[in-house]
């Protein structure tokens, strides 16, 4: 159980997966190589597993057994997908 002022796994990759949207030119030299990874994200709903890994990264304490994982994950896509529906930042949404 979370206490009153924990985010819930869900909430939790929202806030995580929105902020990896948002950082992806800065974290990259190529930017457009940054935004097809979000753009990929955000379209299919699939985790690449280097990123996967980096968004779970010391959440051993937070998330408690597959179903929190799952809900983190989800809640991950979900931020990213919020993201681009929010600045339309698509490496297809520039080449129209």
């Amino acid at each position: 159980m979370t206490e009153p002022d924990e985010f819930t796994p869900h909430e939790l990759g929202l806030k995580i997966g929105h902020t990896w949207a948002e950082m992806a030119p800065m974290r990259s030299r190529e930017i457009d190589a940054a935004e097809a990874e979000v753009s990929t994200v955000a379209d299919s709903g699939a985790v690449p597993d280097n990123v996967r890994a980096l968004a779970l990264a010391g959440m051993g304490e937070r998330l408690h057994g597959r179903a929190d994982e799952q809900a983190f994950m989800d809640g991950f896509v979900h931020g990213v997908r919020t993201f681009v529906a929010g600045t339309g930042s698509t490496s297809r949404g520039k080449r129209r």
